[in-house]
């Protein structure tokens, strides 16, 4: 199949992708106790395949999961995570890791991450940060059926400058493992919308803003403490500050 149809049947939901899979996945996590380790112990802890930034010498490290096609993460990585990377990842304060999640209509969600998945390491969330700080275009390009094209030079845009390349890259098994095992750890850590934000293995619920981020990671830094304000991991009621990834 053609790279630009592949892409097109991908969007239009037209190909087998991992959306039965992942439902089949999800109700195995809810309902057995037989989940891989290599799952079930990094809910709330880095995993070997996940996508970070910052010193492994960190004592400090954020987890948050997020989608390309969600707007609050759109908003959050295009307005707050550029202070937080650089006053916090980059001054090598804390370790930051990004869980994809899957959310919205069709499969857009997933070629983007997939595309950013391709890209060299060091590019990735070059890839994440792009798409998110582009989502309102590639969004409405996807909704007027021009998808293909704006998919297309993304994956150019990650290095990827021939059909075969493309079409390896949006058949890897790898990497759609990797998101459907984020799916499972999502559903295990109870997370009902996104971005959802874990610091140092504990939810956070408190604001999500880059000042008050940086404040309360650089005071746990300086107090030499890792566990995070206990008001601060009680989840408020229910008000759609975050986008549901059902």
């Amino acid at each position: 199949m053609k790279t630009k149809f592949l892409i097109t049947a991908l969007l239009a939901g037209l190909m087998p992708t991992l959306v039965t899979a992942q439902e089949q996945t999800l109700t195995e996590a809810e309902n057995s106790a037989n989940i891989p380790a290599r799952i079930s112990e990094t809910v709330y802890a880095e995993a070997p395949d996940d996508h970070v930034l910052g010193s492994e010498d960190a004592v400090q490290t954020m987890i948050v999961y997020a989608s390309v096609t969600c707007p609050h993460c759109g908003g959050w990585f295009t307005e707050e995570w550029p202070k937080v990377k650089t006053e916090l990842v980059e001054a090598g304060t804390m370790r930051f890791v990004l869980r994809e999640l899957r959310t919205g209509a069709g499969n857009a969600a997933e070629v983007g991450f997939t595309i950013a998945a391709c890209a060299p390491s060091a590019q990735y969330f070059e890839m994440i940060e792009f798409q998110m700080e582009n989502q309102a275009f590639i969004a409405k390009e996807v909704a007027e059926k021009r998808g293909d094209k704006v998919f297309y030079a993304l994956a150019a845009r990650a290095g990827m400058d021939n059909n075969e390349a493309v079409t390896a890259c949006m058949t890897n098994p790898d990497i759609k493992a990797h998101m459907d095992e984020n799916e499972v750890r999502a559903t295990l850590a109870k997370i009902e919308g996104v971005p959802a934000f874990f610091i140092n293995g504990e939810p956070y619920f408190g604001p999500q803003d880059a000042e008050s981020l940086i404040a309360l990671v650089k005071d746990m830094e300086e107090k030499g403490i890792t566990a995070i304000p206990e008001e601060l991991t009680i989840a408020p009621p229910r008000d759609h500050t975050g986008h549901n990834h059902d």
